[in-house]
């Protein structure tokens, strides 16, 4: 299964900001995977 993900690329600020499928990770013992629904993007990673 898979889930779209974002990532920022390091120094390229709001530029680097990209949308990927990324696998669902399978967690191992003692392990979770939480789903994010919502997050913000500060002024510090607009650089």
């Amino acid at each position: 299964m898979s889930a779209l993900a974002y990532h920022l690329a390091p120094q390229r600020g709001l530029d680097g900001l990209t949308r990927a499928a990324q696998e669902i990770p399978v967690p191992g013992p003692d392990q979770v995977v939480i789903r994010v629904r919502a997050a913000s993007i500060n002024r510090s990673a607009r650089s």
